[in-house]
């Protein structure tokens, strides 16, 4: 009897083990792009298996391996484990197999930055894939996004170094380079028209309104973002950040109206707070809307949207980057007491200590005071 139980047990614990085992598989849907099917490969290794050198003499017998050549890129190109030789190496051969990831320019976007002649041979190699499959549109949008990014002046350049992990002397660009912000365009443009996903022509344009708007192209940028509001719309996207941008760029060319209806949208659909409400989106609206009311010095208005800006949740920089101070600056001779309780409440609630908000604080409570 004890031993047919034993055998009961011993059958019953094999019987577990499979089952346990069944549900350690990876599971990958069929229709995962190859990029995501990479990417979940790659979370299920062992973390010995993720290492630089595991994964390279796994590429060594398995060059065509994507999920380690993609698993390991942005650990090249950042951090303890920088490598530009061998980031070059594992970007141009992922080009050769997969042209239309996304890591080739997240991987690279600070190391493009340090060494153009770099940027130049991906781009070239990038160019070099076009018409051999059916991933042209997204090769034309990764080569509008890092032309792009080389077209467009950067400023505040230390806080850029800082956020990109670049070095002190990294040079930047200082000016625009209209002929490769017309290279950048045109590559955008191109990927809107082959896109055949409207979810995926919605991104080019925005990224092309973005870009445009950046460069201070705001009339050619208006249609784009009409065109990126109108998909994002019909997909059902949280376009909260285009709304502002759109915006933005509605009062550069004079559009206050528009603007205005553009930013209310914004505000309406904006749930970036930690918590699924108001946020970024919110406290840059309400900023804008405020500096608007302030042109037309309307001080109360603009007090109102100022306070309006801090009632918001925590969201994901509220409290590294802080509260836009412009509008506050421009109301303290206006509206001492709103700056006074703006500055109150960001100091409260966002960013306690910001050396920025406790002067503004002081010299509102001054002005109080006088």
């Amino acid at each position: 009897m004890m031993d047919q139980e034993l055998i009961l047990t011993g059958l019953a614990l094999v019987v577990f083990y499979f089952l346990w085992k069944r549900t350690q598989r990876l599971h990958i849907p069929k229709d995962a792009s190859p990029e995501l099917r990479a990417l979940l490969i790659w979370n299920n290794l062992r973390e010995s298996e993720k290492t630089i050198s595991a994964a390279e003499a796994f590429l060594e017998q398995n060059p065509e391996d994507l999920a380690r050549r993609i698993g390991i890129l942005s650990e090249l190109g950042s951090g303890e484990h920088r490598d530009p030789a061998k980031l070059r190496l594992h970007t141009l051969e992922l080009i050769k197999r997969l042209p239309n990831a996304v890591d080739v320019q997240t991987a690279n976007e600070s190391e493009f930055f340090r060494n153009p002649a770099y940027r130049d041979e991906v781009i070239e190699a990038l160019t070099a894939q076009l018409g051999k499959d059916l991933h042209d549109a997204e090769i034309h949008r990764s080569l509008g996004w890092i032309l792009g990014r080389a077209a467009i002046p950067v400023e505040e350049a230390t806080t850029f170094r800082e956020w990109n992990g670049l070095e002190p002397d990294t040079p930047l660009p200082a000016k625009l380079d209209a002929k490769v912000l017309d290279r950048a365009v045109e590559h955008y443009r191109t990927a809107m028209e082959l896109s055949s996903e409207r979810f995926d022509k919605a991104a080019h344009a925005q990224s092309l309104a973005s870009l445009l708007s950046d460069a201070g192209r705001f009339e050619e940028a208006i249609p784009a973002f009409r065109i990126a509001v109108e998909l994002s719309a019909e997909q059902d996207q949280d376009c909260t950040e285009l709304l502002v941008d759109f915006g933005k760029c509605l009062i550069k060319v004079g559009e206050l109206s528009e603007a205005k209806e553009k930013l209310a949208l914004a505000l309406k659909h904006d749930t970036e707070g930690l918590e699924g409400g108001p946020g970024c989106g919110t406290t840059e609206a309400e900023t804008i809307l405020g500096h608007v009311a302030f042109q037309a010095k309307d001080y109360k208005t603009a007090a109102n949207h100022l306070i309006r800006s801090t009632e918001v949740q925590q969201y994901s920089h509220s409290t590294t980057r802080g509260f836009p101070t412009y509008l506050a600056e421009e109301l303290i001779a206006h509206e001492p007491q709103a700056v006074a309780d703006f500055c109150e409440t960001v100091l409260k609630e966002f960013t306690p200590g910001d050396s920025d908000i406790e002067e503004l604080r002081t010299t509102a409570t001054a002005k109080l005071k006088a």
